[in-house]
């Protein structure tokens, strides 16, 4: 059953700082909101915490600080270590708290995670592919395929609007 209930302008969290997840950081945070980042290269978050992100140690530990985790990771491998890892966010998920993947990975493993994470710890997952590359995370032009519960959905789309022109 979905229980999350977000705040008016929810803290959030970011689980991948590459080429794609970086400028969907930043226009996060032009947007006004709090996001707690991480990724596996430190280095990789330098710029984002001087323009306003908070660096978290794990994923976990962006689960614990964020009402959404966002991802956008490499492969379905990178996503099951960051969710299910030894400091993964279901270690801290909750039924309160929403996940949203943004990577590209088989929808049978997206279907397999989800109901993994919530039968292990209640949170719900989006699964939310993107397309439009860099440009398009950059201009806030990416076109988001969102599918999971429907008050999930609804839920994350008028904070995804920062970040796409079609969801």
């Amino acid at each position: 059953m979905f229980k999350a209930k977000l705040t008016a302008k929810p803290k959030l969290g970011f689980l991948g700082t590459g080429l794609m997840g970086s400028p969907m950081i930043m226009r996060l945070l032009d947007a006004g909101y709090s996001i707690y980042i991480w990724n596996r290269t430190a280095e990789k978050i330098i710029s984002l915490l001087e323009n306003g992100a908070t660096a978290a140690d794990s994923p976990a530990a962006v689960a614990i600080e964020s009402e959404i985790v966002f991802m956008c990771l490499t492969d379905a491998n990178a996503v099951e270590q960051v969710v299910f890892g030894d400091k993964g966010v279901v270690k801290t998920g909750s039924e309160k708290k929403l996940l949203v993947d943004f990577s590209s990975i088989p929808p049978d493993l997206t279907r397999a995670f989800s109901m993994r994470l919530e039968s292990e710890c209640g949170m719900s997952w989006v699964d939310a592919p993107v397309s439009g590359g860099v440009k398009g995370a950059e201009e806030g032009t990416l076109a988001i395929l969102a599918g999971g519960k429907l008050e999930a959905i609804e839920q994350i789309r008028p904070i995804v609007s920062n970040l796409c022109n079609r969801m």
